[in-house]
């Protein structure tokens, strides 16, 4: 049977009988019980619901999804609760209460929300229907259930949730429980007082009055901004304070609901009015709202919390007790408060997500979605302020009308005043008169008055603030937006509060400053907040600087990224974090504490007291890179409000050590780690690089750079079709085995000049390709691969004549040598003998082997940390030999044979230090990381290019492999395990 069948009760040919209403008993214990009833309901519908920012932070963190989507789930369980309220309402004023009841319990086990719907209105009209003096006190003790199950159900899905014997499912299973139980007595005990009546679905009468149509209007949009707070003060106190504990905020503010929703009842109902009482409580929602804009920390986060949860307390608890006073009719009550809570339904469906998606344009800042839930119930309050009677617009008024009443009531009995403060004459009282019904001539009127508010007759009473127009609301609005929604975020006293730096840093300074139209590039120009952060170690003497380039935030990709640097230099200056910044990176680096110069450490390797400068090595070589990430991500997550989702780091030489550093002391740190040509093996390394030049000084011949430049063009021509293609690049170099002594006696013009190639020239060479060796012959370290530059680690410079050449060393080889190793700038290392050169490779290997030789295979901790990394080195590189990267990865691969899980390394073909030469140069393996890490888009082949040729770069140990055709196309080719 439908509803309208129900309600004309079979035959159609006669008007149905008018059915009599009893008086609401107003009291007794049935109709307390009912209040228990209705509080339990609130209990497990709105208090349930209003408890859903523990789970938008739960689905938001654990499953990562955005707050707009997440919100979506909130919004329908509102849309739910309230939407069905036009049946479920009418069901009950037709007596459908009783017969499914228990069947609607059942239902919302299978979906909260209709569930919620279908027993909350019906539990606030049924409940009303015991009273009538006495309504809005017991509707305040009903509403009042929303703060308790407010409190009960925060606290038990957090603890429950984070509990890994429980999880999600357990945690459902438990709520479930709660509500069955605490459903139980409403189930057995609740029936409506008023019987059952004939009557539509929808009273369409009430949309022709004016009170029912502006109260539907202002609580439709009160509530489409009241909820916010509920929704994602949590995540908001996560995101913008670093508050650890937001679930107590969610409990807060449910907690003191519980005076908002019993204190302004009882004010209501004795001293100004329900309507009046809901202005004023809505009036200081949506100002709070607005301050919320400038709360900065977590006691001024607390201090609003309680403020806000006071008064959106009363606005949700005034919202059903004046939900059921739109009808005088007792049997239309369930009816219109159906309509009401439906139409309102559909604003809190979309507020959430409205809110959500305003979060996330505005670069995950709040403000925009605090102005939103702002102004939407202020102009709650304007349709409040015109449910007046509009002929009460100003202080005095209703003291006039109720006095010229009161000494015109001669001939009646009583007079009495309405839930507006309206003073009415009621005809045939007699002596059955409600307790807010004075006899005419008393002087006074009872204060305490159940359902029928009212003034003080014959006294001066509040107005009902219809002198606060809608115009000058929203103006006000306007203004708080202004005050608070162009706050400095780019500012040392807003930046500084959230910063900590590991290893009991601590910061001397700050500065940031905002920069607009910077010139990246001759076709861009870029705008950021330029950070510095200037800190020390106590006891260490060190003083480091990270610099972070923060962009707008909305071009604020949601990651971050710290950028490598090169020789002893930390950083790379601005080119990595203008290029980080274009690309929508909040982009860091750090100076370690040194100056930026690439190839000597002269003014910072001893202390003041002439020391090694141990603490500021330990900074260089590991400590400063784990502080920056530290650094940059707490103040990425302070100026966006938001936590960056992934984090990476971007290096080639130095900074591809850094990276692998990371990865292997700072597991957690970075996502996602792309190390070019990485400086690893740094004890090793910084050795080795000197020793070409030691080969020339000991048998003090230093041929010029032509010469060495004919030895590579032979290597290169002789090795360079091995693998099948012509094209100027050594690819197999393990096929090429060019014996550099068949070059002597050559003849090679250098600038005019023809030298003649010698037995010292090929020995050089060789001994460049061979790599340092011990007297004995036995291997220390790797040398130049053949076809590399041999100008850097071997370079000669020449005065006057190419026969006229002395040795020009890479920098760092003698600094590291001198200062580093023997701590003497003065030892001759001109005339160091072998064996002087064996032992200071072992004493530089024993001594900082655990400071920075930055090899140490196990990466287990970073792949279960769900990193990545992308290695490529190229096998021309002149600096830094392949022979230490391949000896790493396959350190690592003998550690993990799975290695390629997380870890993949390229060889390059012809590609010099971090790119150049003959060979093809990674197009972009920067985001060969970030795609492996967010898509799971594993780097089969990286992608690489030259200026005539395309090239896949194979894993290793694989080789590219020609298959005909244009041999300037990567798909030519193919990864094969051997040519």
């Amino acid at each position: 049977m439908n509803l309208e069948e129900k309600s004309v009760g079979g035959s159609q040919s006669h008007p149905p009988e008018p059915v009599k209403v009893p008086s609401a008993p107003d009291g007794g214990a049935l109709a307390w019980l009912h209040v228990f009833f209705g509080h339990m309901v609130f209990f497990n519908t709105l208090g349930m619901t209003n408890s859903y920012g523990v789970f938008e932070q739960y689905y938001t963190e654990t499953l990562g999804h955005s707050p707009s989507n997440v919100a979506w789930i909130g919004g329908i369980q509102f849309f739910l609760l309230f939407g069905t309220g036009v049946v479920s309402g009418r069901a009950t004023d037709a007596g459908y209460f009783r017969d499914h009841f228990f069947g609607i319990f059942l239902t919302q086990a299978v979906c909260f929300g209709l569930g919620s719907g279908l027993v909350f209105t019906p539990g606030i009209s049924v409940t009303s229907s015991y009273f009538k003096h006495r309504r809005t006190l017991a509707m305040g003790i009903v509403a009042a259930g929303g703060a308790t199950g407010g409190m009960v159900y925060p606290a038990v899905t957090s603890t429950l949730l984070s509990n890994s014997h429980v999880g999600f499912g357990g945690t459902m299973r438990v709520l479930g429980l709660i509500m069955l139980v605490t459903h139980i007595p409403s189930v057995i005990g609740y029936r409506p007082y008023v019987p059952p009546h004939p009557a539509p679905l929808i009273d369409w009468s009430a949309f022709r009055e004016k009170s029912f149509l502006f109260f539907t209007a202002s609580m439709s949009f009160t509530f489409w901004g009241l909820y916010m707070a509920f929704f994602y003060l949590g995540t908001f106190a996560r995101e913008k304070i670093a508050l650890t504990g937001s679930l107590n905020l969610v409990i807060v503010l449910n907690g003191v609901g519980v005076i908002g929703r019993m204190v302004p009842n009882l004010i209501a109902h004795r001293f100004i009015g329900t309507n009046n009482m809901n202005i004023f409580c809505n009036i200081v929602c949506f100002v709070c709202i607005y301050c919320w804009m400038a709360v900065r920390n977590a006691p001024g986060l607390y201090v609003w919390t309680v403020i806000y949860g006071i008064f959106a307390g009363a606005a949700q608890a005034l919202f059903p007790t004046m939900a059921t006073h739109q009808t005088t009719d007792p049997q239309k009550v369930g009816t219109r408060t159906g309509m009401v809570f439906t139409v309102v339904s559909f604003f809190c469906l979309t507020a959430p997500a409205i809110e959500g998606v305003l979060i996330e344009i505005d670069g995950n800042q709040y403000t925009g979605a605090q102005a939103f839930a702002g102004t939407s119930v202020a102009l709650g309050v304007v349709f409040l302020v015109l449910n007046h009677d509009l002929t009460y617009h100003l202080p005095g008024h209703i003291f006039t009308i109720c006095l010229r009443l009161y000494s015109r009531c001669d001939g009646e009995e009583y007079i009495c005043l309405d839930l507006y403060g309206r003073a009415t004459i009621p005809k045939d009282l007699g002596d059955s008169a409600p307790g807010g019904c004075k006899k005419c001539r008393q002087d006074t009127v009872d204060l305490f008055t159940p359902y029928i508010d009212h003034y003080p007759v014959g006294k001066r009473i509040i107005p009902p603030l219809m002198f606060l127009n809608g115009s000058n609301i929203l103006a006000g609005c306007w203004l708080y937006m202004l005050a608070f929604a162009r706050a400095d975020y780019c500012s040392p006293s807003y930046l500084s509060s959230t910063i900590s730096i590991p290893e009991n840093g601590v910061i001397e300074s700050i500065s940031a400053s905002t920069v607009t139209n910077y010139t990246y590039s001759s076709s861009q120009s870029i705008d950021f907040c330029n950070v510095t952060v200037t800190y020390t170690h106590p006891g260490w003497n060190d003083t480091i600087h990270i610099t972070l380039w923060l962009p707008p935030r909305s071009n604020w990709n949601g990651r971050f990224q710290g950028t490598g640097g090169g020789g002893w230099a930390g950083d790379s200056g601005v080119g990595p974090l203008a290029e980080g910044v274009a690309s929508g990176y909040s982009t860091a680096e750090t100076d370690t504490g040194h100056d930026p110069d690439l190839t000597t450490s002269t003014s910072w390797y001893l202390t003041a007291e002439g020391k090694l400068n141990i603490p500021l090595f330990e900074d260089y070589a590991s400590i400063a890179y784990n502080d920056l990430a530290v650094v940059g991500k707490l103040l990425s997550k302070k100026y966006y409000g938001k936590e960056p989702v992934y984090s990476y780091w971007n290096g080639c030489s130095t900074g591809g050590r850094q990276g692998l550093v990371l990865a292997q002391n700072y597991p957690t740190a970075f996502n996602g780690i792309y190390a070019g040509s990485p400086a690893i093996n740094f004890p090793q390394l910084s050795v080795a690089v000197y020793w070409p030049q030691f080969a020339m000084n000991s048998l003090n011949h230093y041929p010029p750079s032509c010469v060495l430049d004919y030895f590579t063009d032979a290597v290169t021509a002789a090795c360079d079709d091995l693998d099948g293609v012509k094209d100027g690049v050594i690819a197999a170099l393990p096929l090429c085995h060019f014996d550099a002594y068949t070059l002597v006696n050559r003849t090679v013009i250098c600038n005019g000049t023809s030298i003649t190639i010698t037995e010292q020239d090929a020995e050089i060479v060789y001994k460049s390709w061979q790599g340092a060796r011990r007297p004995d012959g036995s291997f220390l370290w790797y040398g130049v691969n053949p076809g590399s530059n041999l100008n850097v680690d071997t370079g000669t410079t020449c005065t006057g004549s190419v026969t006229n050449c002395t040795g020009s060393p890479f920098p760092i080889g003698p600094d590291w040598i001198q200062h580093w190793v023997l701590d003497d700038p003065d030892f001759d290392i001109m005339s160091m003998t072998w064996s002087q050169y064996s032992e200071i490779f072992a004493k530089s290997v024993s001594e900082y082997e655990s400071i920075i030789g930055s090899n140490n295979p196990d990466l287990s901790a970073f792949k279960n940390a769900g990193g990545k990394i992308v290695h490529w080195h190229g096998s021309a590189d002149y600096l830094i030999p392949t022979g230490g990267s391949i000896n790493y990865y396959r350190r690592v691969l003998a550690i993990d044979p799975n290695v390629a899980d997380f870890y993949r390394f390229f060889l390059a073909p012809g590609v010099g230090h971090c790119g150049g030469g003959n060979g093809a140069v990674p197009t972009n393996p920067f985001e060969a990381v970030v795609s492996w890490v967010e898509n799971n888009t594993v780097p089969v082949v990286l992608p690489a290019s030259n200026a005539n040729s395309t090239r896949n770069l194979c894993l290793y140990p694989l080789v590219s492999v020609y298959n005909g055709g244009d041999t300037s196309l990567a798909s030519s080719f193919s990864c094969q395990p051997h040519w």
